[in-house]
């Protein structure tokens, strides 16, 4: 096990846990670091559901020495020692240094992933694509792809101006999601042309829509569109849609948060799906 200081010139390979990957740029490898959190309960997302469904290669492990004293840690370590190329223990006060949390948890882990193309989706059953389309909030993002994910969407597909879903922030919010649902970053003219030949049915979600979401037939393949948190979806989408559909607000709200209502329209989509008559 390798011991590195802070004068260490492997540690200065690693800035604070950053992502570096550009804004729906597409790198035929992407590197960045995932932290472990949520200890109790021996369940340790999101480093340890990437370890767990084999999701990425693992590069280094960075843990504080702390960690590896507990029980839980060295359960962790066990795992992570199967596919990391490297475990680096370092001191608790080098870690904090690589962490952009206030608490890490004493473990960093450095991975890498080759993203796949649309062509490369997988669909389990009749499709259901999410389709993020410059949406800026980490916190919407990760939401959203922990929703996809819940729903049993089949892919996230990532329009340009959308936040980095790579970055700790989005991961943390995901909670391990994003290691059970593909990710493709595509821009809209390729994804429309992706579409049309397939016969997926692009919707919309759109707070000026004239048709319900409770009203709109979800059973058959569809991709559901939900844009920045200002401006929605863009006209591109927009021209190319089936529809535009949207949520009724019964009292005095004026709109729902872009997260709320994908994870309302997807689980309509599931209710048709799997309960429905």
């Amino acid at each position: 096990m390798r011991h590195l200081s802070r004068c260490n010139a492997a540690l200065k390979n690693h800035k604070p846990c950053k992502s570096n990957i550009k804004r729906g740029h597409k790198d035929k490898e992407k590197v960045w670091q995932i932290q472990a959190r949520g200890l109790p309960n021996r369940r340790i997302p999101p480093l340890g559901d990437g370890i767990r469904v084999g999701w990425s290669r693992n590069k280094e492990c960075i843990f504080a020495e702390e960690f590896a004293s507990k029980k839980d840690g060295q359960q962790l370590l066990r795992q992570v020692a199967k596919k990391a190329s490297h475990l680096i223990e370092i001191s608790k006060q080098i870690l904090y240094k690589l962490s952009d949390t206030e608490t890490p948890q004493g473990i960093v882990g450095v991975i890498s992933y080759k993203p796949i193309d649309l062509g490369e989706i997988v669909f389990k059953d009749t499709s259901l694509l999410v389709v993020c389309d410059g949406i800026q909030d980490p916190g919407n993002l990760g939401t959203i792809i922990r929703v996809s994910d819940a729903a049993g969407a089949d892919a996230i597909i990532i329009l340009p101006d959308t936040y980095n879903v790579f970055m700790p922030k989005t991961i943390r919010v995901t909670a391990g999601s994003l290691f059970n649902i593909p990710v493709v970053y595509s821009e809209s003219n390729a994804l429309l042309d992706y579409l049309d030949p397939k016969g997926i049915q692009l919707y919309i979600a759109d707070l000026q829509a004239r048709s319900l979401i409770y009203k709109t037939d979800l059973r058959q393949p569809v991709a559901i569109a939900f844009g920045n948190e200002a401006y929605g979806v863009s006209k591109t989408l927009k021209k190319r849609a089936k529809d535009l559909i949207k949520i009724p607000l019964i009292s005095r709200a004026e709109s729902l948060n872009v997260a709320i209502a994908a994870s309302l329209c997807l689980y309509e989509a599931a209710r048709q799906r799997r309960y429905q008559g």
